[in-house]
């Protein structure tokens, strides 16, 4: 990124209108006749907009001193330097081939006065114009009309084979004819002229710079480009330049991507110090190596992370202090789920900065095969895992209601998921349905269980009373001594 002066300068080098000028032209009918139009019925473009934030940084600050401008003003200098310079790089080589007036007819030239650029006021300051440009054209040509017969005389020179007469006699009879010392010097010169030129060539295809080939000839960083320089094409900032030899971090990373198990271990053999590596990017959240290989299913490479120590002792977090189990079961990779539930179980529980475990994020991605495989190997049993809330109060049920799992909402219902639970905003599972199928589908699974659990309640009340009943017998004896056995049921 350029530092605050230099797009100062290029500011003042590029805004050739006044204020009074700019605030003239925006209150015109021309003005309104390019640019990307506003949403309002205004009628105006984005471009007035910024011609007004123009006005008023001209305006605050007449003597131009730098160190008055505020950082606001400085940002939309560098809005205005990169706009006009993309549009110049565009139209500005077509329009100084016509005269004047058909270059304020084009839409280029209203839009680039919106931004306080004045392509006529420029054109006039250089003393060009298209008759100028006429009249070093037609020097040009005439020059390069020279050039080319003084290049046909001197390839007649450079040619004795093509003689004739006299010449071609003596060098058919007595062999070649001799050439002169000076055309000799020329052949010589022209032959080591090709020659720089295809090792220059070369030397640039191989981005080495031509003539020591220390270091390579290219763009350094923050410098512009363009393809086809100065031929209309736009132009942009090198943001960054790719060096000879790749950091030993990004290739442990593409090895990730790319599921190479081996070169990921080869790397880690050279550099052990990278074996979480976390990514430092603004979108990478500090995700380590193996929140990367997780989300991406590569499982053998999961399992030489897990071999070279990367959870122990504990789980590696980013910045959500999400695990990569949980990242992993959100993504739906069974396997790279499995393999790490049987590396630790306790891993399951563990929650992210929204409250959220690995239970739920496999409900919110709808991943039956995943959620039965975490109720399996879950610490303290399905039950108590289909209880828990995140910090919105919502249960696993109510992701996988949202979401439309029909599968998902058996398994935790299976479980035991309460669906009368409600979050802090007081609303159930049932209330996020992804669909009427599933809201009908979550209903009757619940007049389902409701009537297993009536059936169950009544086999129990059944066995219970059974186990009340008493038998046994009673033995009655006679005065006279004779005995009479009878048996009572009781």
């Amino acid at each position: 990124m350029k530092d605050k002066n230099e797009v100062i300068q290029e500011f003042k080098e590029l805004v050739n209108m006044t204020a009074k000028e700019l605030k003239e032209w925006l209150k015109g009918d021309e003005s309104t006749g390019a640019g990307w139009p506003k949403n309002d019925e205004s009628g105006e473009s984005i471009g007035h907009d910024s011609g007004r934030q123009i006005v008023e940084i001209l305006e605050s600050n007449p003597e131009k001193d730098p160190e008055k401008y505020t950082d606001d003003q400085v940002g939309h200098m560098r809005k205005v330097v990169s706009y006009c310079k993309r549009h110049l790089a565009q139209e500005e080589k077509a329009n100084n081939e016509k005269p004047i007036e058909e270059v304020k007819k084009t839409k280029s030239y209203a839009s680039l006065k919106n931004w306080g650029h004045d392509p006529i006021k420029k054109r006039e300051a250089n003393g060009g114009g298209a008759e100028g440009e006429e009249e070093d054209e037609k020097e040009g040509e005439e020059e390069g009309k020279e050039e080319e017969k003084e290049e046909k005389a001197g390839e007649k020179r450079k040619a004795p084979d093509d003689q004739s007469g006299k010449s071609k006699k003596r060098e058919t009879d007595t062999g070649p004819a001799e050439v002169k010392d000076d055309e000799k010097e020329e052949e010589a010169e022209a032959q080591e002229d090709v020659s720089n030129e295809k090792e220059t060539t070369k030397e640039q295809q191989n981005g080495k710079d031509a003539g020591n080939g220390d270091g390579a000839k290219g763009p350094k960083e923050g410098e512009k480009v363009s393809w086809n320089w100065g031929q209309g094409q736009p132009e942009g900032t090198v943001k960054e330049v790719n060096p000879e030899e790749i950091e030993p971090s990004i290739r442990l990373r593409r090895a990730i991507h790319a599921g190479d198990a081996l070169l990921v271990k080869r790397i880690l053999k050279s550099h052990p110090a990278l074996l979480h590596n976390p990514d430092t990017s603004p979108v990478g959240l500090s995700n380590s190596n193996m929140h990367l290989a997780a989300s991406l299913g590569h499982k053998e490479v999961c399992q030489v992370l897990l071999d070279a120590g990367h959870e122990d002792p504990c789980p590696a977090l980013n910045e959500n202090h999400q695990t990569a189990l949980m990242l992993a079961s959100g993504a739906g990779h069974t396997e790279v789920v499995h393999l790490l539930c049987e590396n630790d179980t306790n891993c399951i529980l563990r929650r992210d900065i929204r409250g959220r475990d690995a239970v739920m994020e496999a409900s919110v991605g709808g991943h039956d095969t995943i959620l039965q495989l975490l109720l399996t190997y879950v610490p303290g049993g399905p039950y108590e895992a289909v209880q828990r809330a995140d910090a919105d109060g919502n249960t696993a049920l109510h992701f996988a209601s949202g979401n439309g799992n029909l599968l998902g909402l058996r398994t935790l219902l299976a479980a035991g998921a309460d669906v009368e639970r409600r979050n802090i905003w007081n609303w159930t599972p049932g209330a996020y349905s992804a669909t009427v199928q599933a809201e009908v589908y979550l209903k009757g699974l619940v007049s389902e269980l409701e009537r297993l659990q009536q059936q169950q309640q009544k086999r129990r009340k059944e066995a219970e009373a059974a186990k009340k009943m008493v038998v046994g017998t009673v033995r009655v004896v006679r005065d006279n001594g004779d005995e009479d056995e009878r048996a009572y049921e009781l």
